[in-house]
């Protein structure tokens, strides 16, 4: 049985597909991770509560509780891109 090039059994095995398109076996960081998603939620819920607390009844908007409820919004935001850039 002859040798067979590197390139053949790439190919064969397609293991140098799977390490190019994974990043070159990186492994995925925990702490980002969870920062993600916990900055997510907190999106979500900084969303959530900007829309109740901002607008209380109709036609009434509160300046005050917007800016709280919008700044959490911004920072989870921020948080959550950072997140998905680090992990």
């Amino acid at each position: 049985m002859g040798e067979e090039s590197s390139c053949e059994l790439e190919a064969q095995s397609g293991f140098a597909y799977e390490q190019n398109y994974y990043g070159g076996g990186e492994m995925i960081s925990e702490i980002w991770s969870l920062i993600c998603e916990v900055a997510l939620w907190g999106w979500v819920g900084a969303a959530i509560f900007l829309i109740i607390y901002s607008f209380p009844t109709r036609g009434k908007f509160s300046k005050r509780p917007a800016m709280v409820w919008g700044g959490l919004l911004m920072l989870f935001y921020v948080f959550w891109i950072v997140g998905m850039i680090m992990a």
